[in-house]
């Protein structure tokens, strides 16, 4: 089984929402129910007769019945069809965030830590995520950025450890790698839209602030 996101800002956007894959029919079939208050209607007649044969369950109460303790996550039609359109032109939304993620790459090589790959890879970009080389490096890097009105945000959720659902039930958990991106962490914008100058001036500031330059 696997997941992606189809939040807004994301390589593929249906503003909310996401995608569930999977080649285990009763996974599958367990996914619609909890997509759907827990409830047998988006399966096929055949296993509903089963289910409800299995569980005793007759004509009357059959629309409500929660065979699963789901949730309401079925798309609206405007989400659907947003999502249609993307598809349409995925290919060409893909390629041009991969070619400003190689941009940033090149352009911020000698400043910033970020992900080694393939370079046969094609990475699925939907920002630049970096680490720099200490807190205080990278509070000038989110500074400069925010004065010239350029988004940014801390990397991922950062270690999850360290906010407060998981402080409350198990007190802080700190490892090296996961500590290393909270503390120095951030994304840099990517979107089919920008372009070759936009990378560039986005790049300068940041490296500008490495320097103290403002």
């Amino acid at each position: 089984m696997s997941s992606i996101s189809t939040y807004f800002g994301h390589a593929f956007s249906t503003i909310e929402g996401g995608v569930v894959s999977t080649n285990d029919e009763s996974l599958y079939e367990r996914l619609l129910m909890l997509r759907s208050h827990g409830w047998d209607r988006d399966l096929s007649p055949e296993r509903q007769t089963i289910l409800r044969k299995i569980h005793g369950v007759d004509d009357f109460h059959a629309p409500f019945v929660f065979y699963e303790d789901g949730f309401n996550l079925r798309p609206t039609d405007l989400s659907a069809r947003l999502g249609l359109r993307q598809l349409d032109k995925i290919d060409w939304l893909v390629r041009r965030r991969f070619e400003n993620h190689c941009l940033y790459r090149k352009l911020l090589g000698s400043f910033l830590k970020f992900q080694k790959y393939n370079d046969d890879s094609v990475v699925c970009s939907i920002h630049f995520g970096a680490l720099a080389a200490s807190v205080e490096e990278r509070r000038r890097i989110v500074t400069a950025l925010r004065e010239n009105g350029i988004e940014t945000r801390i990397f991922s959720a950062g270690n999850l450890g360290r906010h407060p659902f998981w402080i409350r039930e198990f007190g802080v958990w700190s490892a090296p790698i996961a500590d290393r991106i909270h503390f120095t962490g951030f994304f840099l914008p990517n979107h089919p839209s920008l372009e070759r100058k936009d990378v560039e001036f986005v790049s300068q500031i940041v490296i500008d602030a490495i320097h103290g330059r403002s």
